[in-house]
Parts: structure tokens; sequence; C-alpha cells
């Protein structure tokens, strides 16, 4: 769970200020850019059947320099494979580098193009009308606190508590969360290097409005941070930061402490500690209860299932914590929340979906409160003082529910269809929940749920309804190789003329079980402001339908998910929305092990794919740093018959027997501890090396990690990105290349 109040477990004006709310926006487009076609409204045009043309015959849409990383002095040189010391911890200083250069280079071609300066406006206005704000709220009684930007406000963002810089003194940092404590005195908080992930907890006393001395870390992420009572909190820290010398996510320990006293606090759960057996990679954590239950939780996460500890509260306090265990990693329950005699649970039901079930502590019975279906996947739950809400989905939008202590449920009615995020109680409101609340079309609504009913607090400012207007939503379904019927999010201008070749992005992830759910995406919006259609094909491997969907696009061999897609990119054609010159691909992390494999197999399809901080090399990567946290996902590549498997997700290997290839972008961060870099840049200089004709452009951040860029870049980043987007989509580019 993840929530603001459980830390479980993410310019200039000119002519285009009209881009940021909708008015206008296609025909400046059209005239800046060159795109006049896309006004020009003329019958469906047809479609074209397979074989289509390599997309790499269109003229060039820019002149990038050529991708080269030359082998440093003292390093292997195999003509075979001369990317191999990429992956060479020595060598590790010397590509980054040579990465920074290259993606300097690349930067400012696409600089030179001649609208560049209009969709960096474009993006400018966005952000200072504030679409792109990370906004993070929770009540304190009437007092509404935000996470606004990385610092944390109150008084409804008027009042700064917390300049997140100052007391990280971190010039490159996130503000990952905030806690207040169960009387609303404290509050406690999260902040990291954007970078790295790694961060500390600290502590603000609200009546002073001081940050209390101690420093509680390090942490990764959120650190699982957790109340247990008004003075005390759990917390879970990692033995190091240090890539080089050690795994920081290996052998971390939870720890108990009190206000005021000195850190780290006493170990309570971990590698070492007590009667839970826990060694190498699992990482703890302690879940707090409310103050109707007389137990607290302790979880062990693996790497894709967790296990279950219990002990009563009071030992918990005590700094003695009795455990036994309540499920183990077998068992694959999803979530557990203790709430009065019962503890609630998310395990797997009939048919593969979640089942809502009730563990009775004193009984040791479970009793199902109700099973699950595909347009309802139990995700997980909240307990308050009386009730407990529980949360759920239905493909790609949430479900909200009411327990009472008799275990009777009851759906509350959500004021429209969408995803929820970041939920908490009311400090000082018995039984009140807050969250956001939004779906594409639709800001960030922040909101109250009271005695049944759910209330809007406040709305976010994210675009105009002129803006929300010009969007029009669509779910449709392609049909894959085997039949199977694929989900598809198509969002795309409500006006948009009946022509089959508009500049489309399709995206796709696949992995882990999780959804791209139905929420404001400020970047989907730009780009379809900017003339564009924004679709995500929600292959199997995600969770769109529950564990049978996720289970069919697990492991080494992807191929239903890749099917999936291409089936996706043959629907977009079919209805007359994309041609192959103006379709691109685009997957980060995981996703890459989809799209990436399918731009290589298929760039008859494509005209471009776009790789953000992807997973492009798990045959290679698996002893990375983060590499053995991933086998359950992906396989064990040490493993001969598991890397044969694997071979057909590896976009490397696919791309050292490909034919042709679209053109591609890659924009990643040096620091990123999840996917190592070098993955990008081993495939960029392969891709240059084999097919010059391809334009290849890489966009490096130096101080960001698991990203495209932090606070001051991600702007640069993103009109770096879609202007290279659309030049690559141009209509006017396919008539050239006839």
């Amino acid at each position: 769970m993840t929530g603001t109040g459980s830390m479980r477990g993410r310019g200039r004006g000119g002519p285009w200020r009209a881009l940021a709310i909708g008015a206008g926006a296609v025909a400046l487009l059209a005239g800046a850019f060159g795109l006049s076609a896309l006004l020009t409204p003329h019958p469906k045009a047809p479609v074209a059947k397979p074989p289509f043309a390599v997309t790499s015959a269109l003229p060039r849409a820019i002149d990038l320099p050529r991708v080269s990383f030359p082998t440093p002095k003292g390093a292997p040189s195999d003509p075979d494979e001369p990317t191999g010391w990429m992956k060479m911890p020595a060598y590790v200083d010397q590509l980054k580098n040579m990465t920074l250069k290259i993606a300097d280079a690349d930067a400012r071609a696409i600089r030179m193009l001649p609208y560049f300066d209009d969709v960096r406006a474009a993006v400018d206005t966005a952000y200072n009308e504030g679409v792109f704000n990370n906004y993070s709220p929770s009540l304190l009684g009437d007092d509404l606190w935000s996470i606004v930007n990385g610092d944390l406000y109150r008084q409804d963002g008027k009042t700064r508590v917390i300049d997140a810089s100052t007391v990280s003194g971190l010039a490159n940092y996130s503000f990952d969360n905030f806690m207040p404590s169960p009387d609303g005195s404290h509050v406690g908080f999260v902040v990291s290097d954007a970078g790295t992930e790694f961060g500390y907890a600290r502590i603000y006393d609200v009546a002073s409005g001081k940050v209390l001395p101690q420093v509680y870390g390090p942490l990764i992420g959120d650190g699982s941070f957790d109340w247990i009572d008004e003075t005390t909190f759990a917390y879970t820290r990692t033995p190091t930061t240090d890539l080089k010398s050690g795994d920081p996510s290996a052998n971390n320990v939870s720890y108990l402490a009190k206000l005021g006293q000195p850190a780290p606090g006493r170990a309570i759960l971990g590698a070492g500690v007590g009667s839970v057996p826990m060694e190498g990679r699992f990482t703890p954590a302690i879940w707090g209860a409310r103050a109707n239950s007389d137990m607290a939780l302790g979880v062990v996460f693996g790497v894709s299932t967790a296990e279950f500890w219990l002990t009563p509260r009071a030992a918990l306090l005590a700094g003695n914590p009795k455990w036994t265990r309540l499920a183990s990693f077998e068992d694959d329950v999803d979530d557990a929340t203790p709430f009065f005699q019962h503890v609630i649970l998310v395990r797997p039901g009939k048919d593969d979906f979640p089942q809502l079930a009730a563990y009775d502590v004193a009984t040791k019975q479970t009793k199902v409160i109700r099973e699950g279906s595909r347009d309802l996947i139990w995700t997980s739950s909240w307990a308050s003082d009386h009730i407990a809400y529980v949360f759920a989905r239905a493909g790609a939008q949430v479900r909200l529910f009411q327990l009472d202590d008799a275990l009777n449920l009851k759906e509350i009615k959500l004021p429209f269809e969408g995803a929820l995020s970041e939920f908490s109680g009311v400090y000082g409101r018995a039984d009140e929940l807050t969250f956001k609340l939004s779906s594409i079309n639709e800001p960030e609504h922040f909101i109250r749920v009271r005695n049944g009913a759910a209330e809007t607090i406040e709305t976010a400012r994210q675009d105009d309804d002129a803006g929300r207007k010009a969007m029009k939503v669509v779910t449709e379904f392609a049909v894959s190789a085997d039949g199977t019927k694929v989900p598809m999010t198509v969002v795309e201008p409500a006006d948009r003329a009946a022509r089959a070749d508009t500049p489309t992005l399709l995206h796709a992830y696949g992995a882990y079980g999780m959804v791209e759910m139905d929420e404001r995406s400020p970047s989907v919006s730009l780009w379809v402001k900017l003339g564009g259609i924004d679709a995500n094909c929600h292959v199997r491997g995600g969770g769109y339908y529950g564990k049978t969907w996720h289970d069919a696009g697990k492991g080494p061999d992807k191929t239903k998910a890749h099917e999936d897609l291409v089936a996706c990119a043959r629907h977009l054609i079919d209805t007359g929305r994309a041609r192959p010159w103006s379709l691109a691909l685009a997957g980060g992390s995981a996703g890459g092990m989809v799209v990436g494999p399918v731009a290589m197999r298929r760039p008859d399809l494509f005209r471009a794919a776009v790789f953000d901080y992807a997973e492009l090399n798990p045959l290679d990567s698996w002893d990375q740093p983060n590499g053995s946290a991933q086998i359950d996902e992906y396989g064990d590549a040490s493993k001969p018959d598991a890397a044969a498997k694997l071979r057909t997700s590896d976009t490397f290997t696919e791309a050292r027997r490909a034919q042709a290839s679209p053109d591609l972008l890659f924009c990643f961060g040096l620091q990123d501890r999840r996917v190592s870099f070098w993955e990008s840049t081993r495939l960029a200089a392969t891709i240059g090396r084999r097919f010059p004709d391809a334009n290849v452009a890489i966009l490096a951040d130096p101080l960001a990690g698991h990203s495209c860029g932090f606070a001051t870049s991600s702007r640069e980043m993103l009109a770096l990105k879609y202007a290279w987007l659309l030049a690559e989509l141009d209509p006017g580019r396919a008539a050239k290349g006839d």
C-alpha cells in the first residue's frame, strides 16, 4: 500500500501560449511545423496492408551525429561484440563522459529544429500554469497540507513549512512522502536524492514549527515509514548506499524509534534480528495499526511476493515483538490490514482473481468476504478507527468499498471514474478518508469520504475546461495473434480530422502485473494538444485483468505481450488513425522488454521508438545490483534454459539479427540503480554501427536516476523528446519518401 497516510512500499510566452489551454493548438502546430496536412480534412485514407516499406527509407528527420563509443584504451576489444566493455565497472566513468558528450551533441541538433523553441514554450507554459505540479495532499483536521513541487505546505498551499533542499542539503532532491502522527502533533517525512533514491526520514514538530535534529536512515525511497502510536514510529534502513561495495536492497533492517531519542532506534525485524528468518535480498517493514486493533504487522518483501507476520501491538511498543507467521511467500497474499479482531486479506481466490477475506486472530479461521472477478480486482485496504476502506479496480479504473466491524461491505460511489492515489486518514476526524482521484480528461480532485459518501474538497489546477473537452478518450480492443482481445486506451483530439497519418505514440509496459491506470497525465495531454494521438496497449504481463493476464506475459518469453503490441499497432492503422510512418513506440523500465523486441522485429510497422530508462538487455543485466530482484518476473538468465527463452525479450540480441531498425531515442539518468544506463548505450552503439541511416538520439541526465530527468531538467527533456518525435512523425515526410 502506498499513500500519504501510509508510506508503504512515486517560461516563454509567444505565439504558442494557446497550446497550454488548447485554443488554436493544431493550427499553430501546422503553421509552425509545416504540418499543414494535419488541417486538411479528406476521406479516410486506404489502409496499407503488409508488407510495408522499411521506414528508414524515408528522408532523415534530423541530421544527428552518428552514435560512436570508441573502445577505451586497455579495454577488451572484440570485433564480434565491440560494446562488451560497457558492462565493466572499470570503465563506467569513461562511458558516462562519452555518453554526456553524445547527448549534448544530440540535444544541440534537436534544438536547431525550426520549431523547437515553440515546443519548449508550450512545455514551459504547461509547467508554469501548474499542469505538471507534484501535488500530494493530506488533512490535519480542516488544515490542508500538501507536497507541491518538492516542498511541504500547509493552509491550502499558502505556508511552506519544510524547504526540502535546506533540510536535506541536496540540490537534486525528492520529497517522497509525509505522514502525520495519529494525534497530528508531528509529521514524519522522507526526503531522498532524486537520482540514487537514497534518503532519510525526519520529524517535524507542528507546535514549534521546527524539524527535530534526529536523522533516520539511510532509506531506499520512502523507507516504509509508519507511526505505531503518537510518539513511536518504525522505518526500514539499508546497510549501504554504495552500489560498488554492496547491494542496498540486501540485509535491510526495520527499526523502532521514539520521538527525541537518538537514531537509529531498536532493531526489531530484518536480517539477523529476532525470530523471523530473513537474509539476503528481502526487505522488511512494520505496518502500525489503528487503535481498533491489538495487533501490528511485520512484512517481509521478497522479489514478487511477501510474507506477513503478526505481533501484539503492546509487545512491539515494548521493543520485544512476538512474531507469528500469518502468510508465507507461497500463500501469495497481496495485502493485509489489522482490523479489530480480524486481519483483512487480499489473497488468491477463484479463477485466479484476488479474493477479499478476513482472518480471525482469536480463532485462526479465515472467512471469505467477497470473491473477485474481471471487473472486481481487489488490491488493498486501510483501516480507520471504526471502519475499513477496501480498494479494487475494474481494468484501469478504481472502485472503493467500506467495510464495518461485522464485515459488511458497501461500495462508495466516486465523483467520476478514474485512478486513485495517496490515500490517508483525516487526523482528528475518525473514520474519514482522503485521496487523490483523477482521470485522463479530469484533473486531480482531492476527495474526502465521510459518512459513506465521497465529496471533492479541492481540484488541482490542471488545464481549463476547453482543454479537457478537446480530448476524446476511448477504450478499444485489438485482436492478438491467438484471438485474445487486448484492451487499449486511446486519447486523441476530439476534433481530429478523419485521416490516417496522425502522429501517434503507442505505449506498452506489461510486467509485474501492473496496470497503467486511467489517470491524469500532463505529458499525454500536451501531446494531444500538439495534435497527436496517445495510445496505451494493455498487453499481457500487466495486470489489467488480474493474475491470469499477468501470468500470460510473465517470465523470460514474453511472446504473448509482443503479439499483443503488434495487434494494437495494427488496430491503430486499421482504424484509420496512423500509418507506419506516423506511428512511434514508447516503453520505459521493464516495458523495454516488450517494446524493444517488437521495434527490432517489425520496423515495417513503426517509424520510431522511444526508450525511457528501459530494460533492453536482461540477458546480461541479471548480475547487476538490481538484477537478481527481477528473476521471478524475467527468469534466471544464469540458467541455460531460461536464458534461451529470454533471448526473445532481449532487445540487444534482437538488434544483432535485425534486418532494419526504426529511428530510436534513448532517455535515461546516469545515476539509475534499477536499470544500468549501459543497456541503452550498448543498444544505441549497436544500431548506429549496423544501420548508419537510422537516426539514433541519446538524452542523458548526469544527476537523474530511474527517470529521464529531475526538477530542473525535466522540462527540457520533455521538449527535446516531443520535438524529436514530431520531426520523426511529420506526415509530409512520407510524401517526400515516395
